[in-house]
């Protein structure tokens, strides 16, 4: 029985790109960052301000408030709404609204599941964030984003999956002259320009990414399907174990480098000349990828019992956090003054080394109530971190927790 492989929307540039990419990561753990984790609650606040219908300038409703408990088996209570991500989802709610107010028998669809499997040939979809239908004129998909690495609105793969979920999805309402409007709503895209970006697409020009689509799906499940480097790699599971990403980084890395070997001589920058400089600053993203890939791809290794000659694994630093935020602000309420209470909650309590500079100065501190707060200060847990064997912290062990 033929292995069925992961070809979700999201990782359409991946796979589309190099086929040996979803047999790769096929027992992989997708471990989801603290950046992916406030896309997550960024996309409930936008979703839940659509489904209760308020106006934008109600958001702030939730301004300090946990959206979400859990994302998967994860606590998320401590992500909390604040004023960065009400600006950037009050952007997607505005363009959302504007289409709405403009075209008057418009429809909108929320959270959409986006099957693309019948056109694909193998399971592929995902889920859409908003969908605007005009039908038979138009049908706007938005994709809100809410992190800094910019993302191309032309050619989208992602977008272009879900365009043909969307197709599958509202067959009997679109006809071969409906237009195919992809938005990107990314307020906080480190290259800066508009915030909202737009490409607009025929039927049939949907039609022949589906043919694409198919092949390369075809491909990636034909036996030993090759693994291709490139930009795509970035975030890629399987990067810190890729034979294919490793020859290129080594490739690209000899322009730096005097001496690809056991002691790697850095090439003086002023030797290089400018053709040399602009290759090296053109891979710059794809070395520290690949060399971050094969420090997580050591840390696993390590976790398993696995040696790494010269280094070890340590924790990282912790910081100090309240273990019961509301108890902390029950307790600073009841022994403060109204006027201290809110200066030391001006909307949710300040943090342990805020709250100790405060309450610790001379003129005007209050060392009892500190005295009672340092009870309620906790660690997070350590994180395993690669150093060399003789880096002077602690061995980390497996199961430990490590005070910050």
């Amino acid at each position: 029985m033929q292995q069925v492989l992961e070809l979700r929307a999201s990782n359409a540039h991946r796979w589309m790109a190099c086929p040996g990419q979803p047999r790769a990561v096929t027992d992989m753990v997708d471990t989801a960052g603290g950046a992916a984790d406030l896309g997550t609650v960024a996309h409930a606040l936008l979703e839940t301000m659509l489904r209760l219908d308020l106006p934008a300038d109600e958001i702030d409703r939730y301004a300090d408030k946990a959206i979400l408990k859990k994302i998967g088996n994860r606590d998320a209570s401590h992500i909390l709404v604040d004023d960065e991500m009400m600006k950037g989802v009050s952007h997607a709610l505005d363009y959302v609204r504007g289409y709405l107010a403009v075209h008057k028998k418009a429809k909108f669809d929320i959270e959409c599941t986006l099957d693309a499997t019948p056109f694909v040939g193998y399971t592929s979809g995902g889920t859409g964030d908003v969908m605007l239908l005009d039908l038979p004129r138009e049908l706007v998909l938005v994709d809100y984003k809410n992190g800094v690495q910019h993302v191309e609105h032309e050619d989208n793969k992602q977008l272009l999956i879900y365009g043909l979920g969307a197709l599958n999805k509202y067959s009997k309402e679109i006809k071969p002259d409906t237009k195919f409007r992809f938005t990107i709503v990314q307020p906080n895209s480190r290259k800066g320009g508009a915030p909202v970006r737009e490409s607009v697409y025929t039927y049939e020009q949907l039609m022949l990414f589906a043919a694409e689509a198919a092949d390369a799906a075809k491909a990636a499940h034909r036996k030993n399907a090759p693994r291709v480097a490139g930009d795509h790699c970035t975030f890629c599971r399987a990067a810190g174990s890729c034979k294919t990403l490793a020859e290129r980084a080594v490739a690209v890395a000899s322009l730096e480098f005097a001496d690809i070997g056991a002691d790697m001589t850095l090439r003086d920058p002023l030797s290089l000349r400018p053709q040399d400089i602009a290759k090296v600053m053109d891979s710059a993203s794809m070395l520290k990828n690949w060399i971050t890939a094969v420090e997580g791809e050591a840390t696993k290794r390590m976790l398993g019992g696995k040696k790494i000659p010269g280094y070890k694994l340590v924790g990282s630093i912790t910081h100090r956090k309240w273990d019961d935020i509301d108890k902390v602000t029950m307790l600073t309420k009841k022994l403060a003054t109204v006027d201290l209470f809110e200066e030391l909650a001006p909307r949710v309590i300040l943090s342990p080394s805020r709250m100790e500079k405060r309450l610790g100065r001379k003129r005007d501190g209050m060392p009892t109530l500190l005295g009672k707060l340092l009870k309620r200060i906790t660690h997070g847990t350590a994180q395993p971190r690669v150093a060399p064997e003789d880096d002077t912290r602690k061995p980390y062990v497996v199961g430990q927790e490590f005070g910050g």
